[in-house]
């Protein structure tokens, strides 16, 4: 019969385990720590992002870890807090849809990248009219933001009818300031009814999907870089 590890927050827990790991991991050495983990978890929903984590991304951030550690004080209580509840509004009515999302990814040479591409279209309203044709873009790109944590947002606005509103380069801005570390950088392509609305912006918008996917591959590949 295996012994029982210790329960949570018993420090000799973390000594066993350790030494299991690194039997473990002596036997299979060609696998990665990510590689190793999940076969030995065996989750019932595939772990791309921790089975594909390079050793070099993962050391990184357990040196973060280590930084951001130390001893934290004991939480306050909240039984005594008072609730303020406020009406929770819902968006305004958009003319914009989201009509596709999907993520690529690629390895090169220690480095593992992730774009995701989210196609919007319909129409984006003038000026401050856009306002809630924005707030919907994000409504849209946050969910998916916080599950995939890509290294680029390529945003297809190729099926967009665009003119002006400065609304849409805070959408941009809201990709980019999701991870205050490493920004997400962000591409652009337009179509006949965007690009010259979107270059307007100061965006460099593409006109031509492989242009924009070429550009999104080499700022991954920077991000992934700078992540280690």
């Amino acid at each position: 019969m295996r012994a029982t590890l210790g329960h949570v927050g018993d420090p000799s827990r973390i000594s066993e385990v350790c030494a299991l790991l690194e039997r473990a991991w002596s036997s299979a050495p060609s696998m990665r720590l990510g590689q190793l983990i999940v076969v030995a978890i065996a989750p019932t929903q595939p772990c791309p992002q921790v089975f594909a984590a390079e050793d070099n991304r993962t050391r990184a951030g357990l040196e973060r870890v280590l930084e951001r550690g130390g001893a934290r004080p004991p939480l306050p209580a909240s039984d005594a807090v008072t609730l303020e509840w406020k009406p929770v509004v819902p968006l305004r009515p958009t003319t914009v849809t989201l009509a596709g999302a999907q993520l690529a990814s690629f390895e090169l040479g220690s480095l593992f990248c992730e774009l995701l591409e989210v196609r919007f279209a319909g129409e984006y309203r003038h000026g401050s009219q856009g306002s809630p044709d924005a707030e919907a873009m994000v409504e849209h790109l946050a969910p998916l933001l916080a599950r995939l944590e890509p290294d680029v947002v390529l945003l297809d606005f190729s099926q967009l009818r665009y003119r002006w509103g400065d609304g849409l380069l805070g959408v941009c801005q809201k990709i980019t300031a999701y991870d205050a570390e490493f920004p997400i950088a962000v591409v652009t392509l337009g179509g006949p009814d965007s690009l010259g609305g979107l270059r307007s912006l100061g965006l460099e918008a593409h006109a031509e999907r492989e242009a924009a996917l070429a550009d999104a591959k080499r700022l991954a590949v920077v991000r992934s870089a700078a992540i280690g």
